[in-house]
């Protein structure tokens, strides 16, 4: 297992370290730093920006799975502020995606 920081700005949220694992598929372990969690806003805005990606991308939190791409599974995911989240991807643009979602995800509010 490979430790990587991302510095993403001291303002949108805390620096988060992440866990990677490599093979097949990318993954990244996280902790939800938005106050409100993933209501339907921020919900829509992950599964926009996953769709950008030629990767297969899913959210693992609370013992389920979502695909990135899918705003009523993300909701289902019953994502609250401190929860952990893994996104795991796969595919020609797996480490773009997880990079960009997770930052998104750690983020203490999600910007477009």
């Amino acid at each position: 297992m490979t430790r990587v920081c991302l510095l993403i700005p001291f303002f949108i949220c805390r620096i988060a370290l992440y866990d990677m694992k490599g093979g097949d598929e990318m993954k990244v372990t996280l902790t939800v730093e938005n106050a409100s969690g993933l209501h339907a806003r921020p919900a829509a805005m992950i599964a926009e920006e996953a769709g950008q990606f030629q990767a297969d991308v899913k959210l693992h939190a609370n013992g389920r799975t979502a695909a990135a791409t899918d705003v009523l599974q993300i909701m289902g995911l019953g994502i609250t502020c401190g929860t952990e989240v893994t996104v795991e991807a796969s595919g020609e643009e797996e480490t773009a995606a997880v990079y960009t979602l997770a930052g998104m995800l750690a983020a203490k509010k999600i910007y477009r």
